[in-house]
């Protein structure tokens, strides 16, 4: 059986084609040109019994397709490639023809393009749209070529690093510009060699003198580099300083908490005298003072002493070893035994694993649970 002249196996392949948007044609000597359907569609309506290959020259605007089938077929033109524009009810539409010899016929494919104008207005608009994300992305970007030229230099590098692109294509050596050190170089060159996506921080040399910056580099097509950084000079100040902040607390909740140990002492140890000398000759609501004074001494020391013991876990450094959590908890509960009968409470322990950690802070961690959970 024969579809359009062409053998039965490529119906199949007229179909695959057509979902693809692409048409069938061939033309010969004894049937002229022949359409399949979406080919007709294509052009947008049913060719006429018989002259279909006048009638598709006659659609189409010029005379490219005037005579165009008769020097392929006598071998003079090994292909025909022709983009055709085509007068339809709704407007011209853009179409590209490829056809070649086959048995002695012409055998080819249509396909709609977009006409040449819009692809200009396209692209204009893709590169519009970079641009306005690249200019006003609110990080470094730069590109250098293969050959070291520079390709991209956004606005946010020209603000931090206190260069104009023009000023760095200037420049005999931009890595010696922005890394005065070698080390630095050849970090930076590294990354440049083999580009891999990742941020690394390097010191560089700005108009406004050294900063730390964030780079990572990535390999764009034809050896291009683009880079992306930020700067963290400010973030590594701030950082500073909330450091030594840290620091002067820490140190001043030593030195007060341990300074206070004594007077507390002192206080606590002499209102218990008072209270064992002299407690038997008050009444019933000096010894309620009395009671007062005590407990409000041996809380106030007890603050003290966590003052103490947190101001020495910024300091120390942990010693870590497996670690029993079952056992540390019972620890805390024959700890906190008086205080869980005084408050009626109820502590419930479940199967605890063994773990790497500090034993000391894991000891006050679970006792600042259990005691907080009893007081509320």
């Amino acid at each position: 059986k024969r579809v359009m002249g062409l053998d039965f196996d490529l119906r199949a392949t007229s179909a695959a084609l057509g979902a693809a948007g692409i048409g069938l044609l061939r033309y010969d000597r004894a049937h002229g040109l022949r359409l399949d359907e979406r080919a007709r569609a294509l052009l947008g309506g049913e060719a006429p019994a018989g002259g279909v290959a006048e009638w598709l020259a006659a659609r189409a605007e010029g005379d490219a397709l005037v005579g165009a089938w008769e020097p392929i077929l006598a071998g003079d033109v090994p292909e025909l490639r022709l983009d055709l524009r085509v007068a339809l009810e709704g407007g011209a539409r853009e179409l590209r023809l490829v056809a070649s010899l086959h048995e002695g016929a012409v055998v080819g494919t249509l396909q709609a393009v977009e006409p040449a104008e819009a692809l200009r207005r396209k692209a204009e608009r893709s590169e519009q749209r970079f641009r306005a994300i690249y200019e006003n992305a609110p990080v470094m970007i730069d590109a250098f070529g293969p050959d070291g030229a520079l390709v991209l230099w956004n606005r946010e590098c020209e603000r931090v690093l206190g260069y104009t692109a023009d000023e760095v294509k200037a420049c005999d050596d931009p890595m010696e510009l922005f890394y005065p050190d070698q080390e630095t170089r050849d970090a930076v060159f590294a990354t440049i060699v083999d580009p891999d996506g990742q941020f690394r921080e390097f010191q560089v040399r700005t108009g406004q003198g050294m900063r730390a910056q964030r780079w990572a580099n990535f390999a764009l097509p034809e050896g291009e580099i683009i880079s992306v950084g930020y700067d963290v000079t400010d973030l590594r100040v701030s950082h500073d300083q909330l450091a030594r902040s840290n620091r002067e607390l820490e140190e001043f909740a030593y030195v007060a908490s341990h300074d206070l140990q004594e007077p507390l002492r002192m206080v606590r140890s002499y209102v218990t005298l008072l209270e064992e000398e002299y407690g038997d000759r008050l009444d019933e609501e000096g010894r309620t003072y009395m009671a007062y004074a005590v407990d409000g001494a041996r809380r106030m020391q007890a603050l003290v002493h966590d003052l103490l013991a947190y101001s020495r876990v910024q300091n120390r450094e942990l010693e870590l070893e497996s670690v029993d959590l079952g056992e540390v908890l019972a620890d805390v509960a024959a700890e906190v035994e008086p205080a869980r009968l005084a408050a009626d409470g109820e502590l419930g322990v479940g199967p605890l694993p063994t773990i790497v950690g500090d034993r000391g802070q894991l000891h006050r961690l679970f006792l600042n649970l259990v005691s907080n959970a009893l007081k509320f």
